[in-house]
């Protein structure tokens, strides 16, 4: 999957990954105007904090990276952003209830709570503040 970019101004918005079934949702006020984000498919070598695992399903990775306009890295979010997997019936049949979402963080995978989008059965999110 190439990288995908998406710039958000203060508004919010949501910056998607279309090969890998994953968005960030950011709210708005959470990121200064301009803020670029960068959703691509991570070297498992050396993963950068922002990449999180879709788990249990065959594995599914994805890595957000957010900058200002001068290219500073962003790693805080308030209020938090909530990155979200968008699951196939065949993905529900065959795992749930055995699937989980990581979030790679200091050299380590962290496994953070996520829940179904009320109305939308077929994602799962987590909301995070920080990576």
């Amino acid at each position: 999957m190439p990288e995908q970019t998406t710039t958000v101004f203060g508004g919010g918005g949501t910056a998607g990954c279309p090969g890998e079934d994953a968005t960030v949702t950011v709210p708005a006020g959470a990121v200064p105007n301009g803020t670029k984000i960068v959703c691509s498919k991570p070297n498992l070598n050396g993963l950068p904090n922002g990449t999180f695992r879709l788990g249990g399903l065959g594995d599914r990775y994805v890595s957000f990276a957010f900058t200002d306009a001068n290219g500073n890295p962003i790693t805080s979010f308030n209020p938090p952003v909530t990155v979200c997997f968008d699951l196939s019936l065949s993905d529900i049949a065959n795992v749930f209830p055995y699937f989980f979402i990581d979030q790679w963080k200091n050299g380590q995978w962290v496994r953070v709570p996520f829940d179904f989008v009320p109305g939308v059965p077929l994602k799962v999110c987590t909301t995070m503040s920080s990576w």
